[in-house]
């Protein structure tokens, strides 16, 4: 029972680190007309370039996935430790992309997560699907 109990106390963690990263494709996706421009990660950079927006987003969706579950499965060892490292680099993963977005497109009045607590609809003018 104890086992369970400390499982569970992982698991809003484990919960707001794939929604940090549902954010994040939500955020490729809107701004997929420029993400190629403002995207710091090379590897990222090479994806968009080599694949497209609509690759780079599968593979993103897809690490989401993988990392639920490998957060999941921590909580069965010792190592569930990591779930909380992989938490906070999360955090701040969202506090960048939330507010590094405004200093990148200075029309935008809100932050992206402003846009979506209020419901504006944000029009990237990119074909996704």
């Amino acid at each position: 029972m104890a086992n369970f109990k400390k499982r569970i106390s992982y698991t809003p963690f484990i919960f707001i680190i794939g929604l940090i990263n549902v954010f994040d494709v939500y955020l490729s996706i809107i701004y997929a007309d420029f993400i190629f421009f403002n995207e710091q990660n090379a590897l990222s950079r090479f994806l968009i370039r080599e694949c497209g927006i609509y690759y780079f987003v599968a593979l993103k969706s897809f690490t989401t996935i993988i990392v639920m579950l490998v957060c999941w499965s921590l909580t069965k060892t010792k190592y569930r430790i990591a779930i909380l490292w992989v938490f906070f680099f999360q955090a701040m993963l969202f506090l960048y992309l939330n507010f590094y977005a405004e200093e990148v497109n200075d029309d935008l009045d809100l932050t992206p997560l402003d846009h979506i607590i209020q419901g504006v609809e944000i029009d990237s003018g990119h074909e996704f699907f």
